[in-house]
């Protein structure tokens, strides 16, 4: 498949009591890596907010290529992590492929074991974490 025709779209929703404190994302969009910052309303675009700029990060780069629905749904809830902690935040992860929207929401989990299959999470939050 062309990565043009290939959309992913990871956004990170921090909670600082009982609401939202700060929503923010990245995004693979037309075969760029895009970073967006905090906007309550990031997840409603059908594309990059007006907001987004190109984003120079290979690791991140690499890891919204590697991101798939298969392994994606395979993570039914974070009992199955085998990390050590878990945080109120969330992300939701938005993969558009052939026209087709799925959409993925997990609990922030850190100090995964290495053999975790949500370790990629916790590489998520060490890319949104630099760049606050």
């Amino acid at each position: 498949m062309n990565k043009k025709e290939r959309q992913v779209f990871v956004y990170h929703i921090t909670y600082k009591g009982p609401s939202y404190e700060t929503v923010r994302g990245i995004a693979l969009y037309e075969g760029q890596l895009y970073y967006q910052p905090n906007d309550s309303l990031l997840m409603t675009y059908k594309g990059l907010s007006k907001e987004a700029k190109l984003f120079n990060n290979i690791g991140a780069l690499k890891l919204l290529e590697s991101l798939n629905v298969d392994s994606l749904s395979e993570i039914k809830d974070y009992k199955n992590c085998e990390c050590s902690i878990i945080t109120k935040n969330e992300y939701i992860i938005k993969i558009i492929e052939k026209g087709i929207v799925k959409l993925f929401a997990f609990t922030e989990v850190l100090s995964c074991k290495p053999t975790s299959p949500c370790l990629f999470i916790e590489t998520l939050h060490s890319i949104f974490d630099e760049n606050k």
